[in-house]
């Protein structure tokens, strides 16, 4: 029998919690990023360049490779007993099975004495059915202690209950986007990982639309950029572990969240006010915290934090802004849609005697602007 035709919901519960606690600690969830049809020599290979190390169920795996025998082995059949071992094996501090502990900073939590403090960080159904609410005094962020095996994503507050609801259309963005091409493993698994659905504001929010390969509205005239465009532009940087990007037109912050998955310093500058402040907060809640954003003007770049190795703009100027020419290091890339009614990506690469520029596919982003209207 195949793994997948083996895995059944508490399983897969499993498996997702795995993916999320990536976010947070080195570790790569064999089982769920192999239903998502990562080959694993190029997990085995992710793992060596990120030093990061796997948890699996599958135990015939572990046999055949070494790097996945060194890691966690769930040998349990029970998804109870898996979680448990999980926790145990990853050391993390429990109370009666239950986190009490913040598992990014491995901070004691407070009991928040007024759950109306977690109203806005958490999601409604969550919010409806918990009583008590707990946060990390170091990092903020908000847990909370579901009852049931069924949610045990939710005991670690990393999960929405409704995420699982979600996961058939990731998949199937992902699978589109291998068969637009896009070949960069690293940024394939990235935005497996990420819930895209997150991060749309919850006004605008829709199965229908969240996955698809389109653009689609997060408020102030403002979009989120389709999947494609989004790993087309980010493979195009050719990004390594440890460089220093920056960001124009954080939007939602869902591009930055792809950059900060690929092991990169990302600085990320929005002029708008209200959507500098949504994607701040989601970044957190979604364990990018490190993720530095600006409020400010996108043309001006960001010089206190120059040079940058890459330079990636998600809104287009008519013109290359010269500042950002200047904030690119020698031999940096920057890729941005360039034009007003008729827009193309512009690839440049810096290099001492001259500015390299390539012009890509045909495009359409919102207009990169000098000042908020709103």
């Amino acid at each position: 029998m195949s793994l997948k035709s083996s895995v059944n919901k508490p399983c897969f519960m499993i498996d997702h919690m795995v993916v999320r606690l990536g976010k947070y600690l080195r570790i790569i969830g064999y089982d769920a990023e192999w239903d998502m049809g990562v080959r694993t020599h190029d997990l085995i290979q992710r793992a060596n360049v990120t030093g990061r190390f796997f948890v699996t169920r599958n135990t015939h795996l572990a046999e055949q490779y070494p790097q996945v025998r060194d890691g966690i082995v769930l040998s349990e059949t029970d998804p109870v007993l898996q979680f448990r071992a999980l926790v145990d094996k990853l050391g993390l501090d429990t109370q009666s099975g239950l986190f009490s502990r913040c598992i990014r900073c491995n901070v004691a939590l407070d009991a928040l004495a007024d759950k109306r403090v977690a109203e806005a960080l958490v999601h409604p159904n969550v919010y409806r059915r918990q009583d008590r609410f707990f946060r990390c005094p170091h990092c903020g962020t908000i847990f909370w202690h579901g009852s049931h095996v069924a949610n045990t994503c939710a005991k670690l507050g990393l999960q929405h209950d409704d995420d699982v609801e979600w996961q058939p259309s990731l998949e199937a963005m992902v699978k589109q986007l291998r068969l637009y091409h896009i070949k960069d493993e690293r940024i394939l698994a990235a935005m497996g990982r990420i819930q895209r659905h997150r991060f749309i504001p919850a006004a605008h929010r829709s199965k229908l639309t969240a996955y698809g390969n389109h653009p689609w509205m997060i408020g102030y005239d403002q979009t989120i950029s389709q999947p494609f465009i989004v790993a087309y532009m980010t493979e195009r940087l050719k990004l390594s572990k440890g460089e220093k990007v920056l960001e124009i037109g954080t939007g939602s912050g869902y591009q930055a969240a792809v950059l900060a998955e690929l092991c990169v310093q990302v600085y990320s500058i929005e002029i708008i006010p209200e959507l500098a402040d949504h994607a701040r907060t989601i970044l957190e809640q979604e364990g990018y915290g490190h993720v530095n954003i600006l409020t400010g003007n996108g043309y001006k770049g960001w010089p206190e934090h120059s040079p940058f190795d890459a330079i990636i703009a998600t809104c287009a100027p008519d013109n290359i802004p010269g500042a950002l020419v200047d904030q690119l290091r020698e031999g940096g890339h920057m890729i941005l849609p360039v034009g007003s009614q008729s827009q193309r990506l512009v690839l440049l690469k810096k290099t001492r005697n001259e500015i390299q520029q390539e012009d890509d596919i045909a495009v359409c982003f919102v207009p990169m602007v000098h000042a908020c209207s709103y």
